[in-house]
């Protein structure tokens, strides 16, 4: 949705119709999503980190039956 969002305002400042207040606005406006879509993706991006790690030692677990999961 932010990505949409972002995507219509570079479209309005690349038709080159707003007058400089308005395009200065859609800059700014844009920049804030930019940011929070770069805040979200690293969320995410901590969130998958994570769960891999995670999967990566029920996995090992898994494949070495020596391990009973104590350490």
């Amino acid at each position: 949705e932010r990505l949409a969002e972002l995507e219509g305002l570079v479209t309005q400042l690349e038709e080159g119709d707003l007058d400089l207040e308005a395009a200065i606005e859609r800059y700014q406006a844009g920049i804030g999503l930019l940011k929070d879509c770069h805040k979200t993706l690293g969320e995410y991006r901590s969130r998958i980190e994570e769960l891999s790690a995670e999967a990566g030692v029920t996995l090992a677990a898994l494949q070495d039956p020596d391990l009973d999961g104590e350490a």
